[in-house]
């Protein structure tokens, strides 16, 4: 059968879901052709919104082992598909999801996998738990003081400098300036930027 995991926006618990596929499948190939069947199944019958991203497919055998695809790869990489209804079930997030804020913010789960986001005020923007995949861009409008605040248990890796637990990190207030983050492991994100700093 497949196991279908996704990102969504749930703050309270954990934000990466696992849902089973009801199907059996003779082999390998057969469950391999049915992701992309099960996986429109799955947004025709509605997940609850947009914020709701496909991560990865794996493939179980009947004793819980994984079966290894053709390349040798464990699992399908499903991050260029979004969730919910309509037509925006198809579109890649990863190409064009964008959000812009003018204050403080808390980002959700799903704005960490793959958004651009737009800072046109002074903010404070505050990031979930780090999960793997997770990659977020963060651009400012105007010269504008921004903030980046990890939650408390992860570090963020500064342009190569590694930071304490739940340090922020802060742009030099000019238009344009950029910060890239990325999963870099379990403990915390890697920043490049264009020359942020140890916010404390």
């Amino acid at each position: 059968m497949i196991y279908f995991f996704i990102a969504t926006p749930d703050i309270l618990d954990y934000s990466v879901k696992k849902i089973i596929g009801q199907n059996g499948y003779k082999d390998r190939n057969s469950a391999r052709a049915a992701v992309e069947t099960e996986m429109n199944l799955m947004i025709m019958e509605g997940l609850p919104s947009p914020e709701f991203i496909f991560l990865y497919a794996y493939i179980v055998r009947q004793s819980g082992l994984l079966e290894d695809l053709e390349d040798d790869s464990t699992y399908i990489d499903l991050r260029l598909i979004k969730g919910g209804s309509g037509s925006t079930s198809t579109v890649s997030s990863l190409a064009i999801s964008t959000g812009t804020y003018a204050s403080d913010q808390t980002l959700v789960v799903g704005e960490c996998f793959g958004y651009i986001i737009y800072i046109t005020g002074a903010a404070v923007l505050t990031l979930p738990k780090i999960a793997d995949g997770m990659s977020v861009t963060i651009i400012t409008i105007g010269a504008v003081g921004v903030s980046i605040d990890p939650d408390a248990t992860d570090k963020i890796w500064l342009d190569g400098t590694i930071l304490d637990n739940g340090d922020k990190i802060t742009n030099l207030t000019t238009s344009g300036d950029k910060a890239v983050l990325t999963y870099y492991s379990q403990d915390g994100w890697y920043a490049s930027t264009n020359g942020w700093t140890d916010g404390s």
